[in-house]
């Protein structure tokens, strides 16, 4: 093999590395996860009994992210019961949207969405 043809070679299994190393750090750079400390803010304090969530949902036992969690990704949750988890939520992590409801099978007068998209940190602790 020539000079040439090595150095050719070499410089397109750099480019390729680098272009999958690139791709594996992508998903890991794209999580934008909204804060929301204090569901009772909301309304929301203690009330969720199912869900529904496009992209991923962290819910806190407690205010400012304490206490027991649990993370939901791209799913359904008919009943936070069958988790140990219903009317326990008092604080929530979103990347993406997730819908919550007052009653189990996504049921109740009462529903709120949380997004990602539409967060503005600045608004949080203002009076």
């Amino acid at each position: 093999m020539t000079k040439v043809l090595r150095k050719v070679i070499t410089s397109v299994l750099a480019i390729l590395m680098m272009n999958v190393a690139v791709n594996l750090l992508v998903p890991l750079v794209h999580a934008t996860f909204a804060d929301y400390p204090d569901l009772a803010y909301h309304l929301w304090n203690d009330m969720i009994s199912s869900l529904q969530v496009s992209g991923t949902v962290i819910l806190y036992e407690h205010q400012n992210f304490q206490g027991v969690s649990h993370e939901f990704m791209n799913s359904q949750v008919n009943n936070l019961a069958d988790c140990n988890f219903d009317n326990i939520a008092s604080s929530l992590k979103v990347d993406g949207e997730v819908t919550l409801w007052e009653h189990p099978d996504c049921a109740g007068e009462r529903a709120i969405t949380f997004t990602s998209e539409t967060y503005t940190p600045d608004t949080w602790g203002t009076t």
